[in-house]
């Protein structure tokens, strides 16, 4: 495997972990704040509004996807210091 095939999955990896650590503190963050479990099955028993529902949804995908892109970036930068 090249050095630049094993850097994007190297980048990859560690960005899908980042991702998935940041989204589960995020749920457990509000959670905390407005006091209600997040439905896990969005139709079974929801007692959220749809406004609410779609504001979560927004805010963790454009958190995430921002977090993603500066992790990715980093994650690239940094393993090519690595192996220069």
């Amino acid at each position: 495997m090249k050095k630049k095939e094993f850097n994007s999955l190297a980048a990859k990896g560690i960005t899908m972990l980042s991702a998935y650590i940041l989204l589960h503190e995020i749920e457990q963050l509000v959670e905390k704040k407005t006091r209600q479990k997040l439905p896990k099955e969005p139709e079974a028993g929801n007692k959220q509004s749809w406004g609410k529902a779609i504001a979560y949804a927004a805010f963790t995908g454009a958190f995430l996807g921002a977090f993603k892109l500066l992790v990715e970036r980093g994650t690239v930068k940094g393993l090519k210091k690595l192996n220069s």
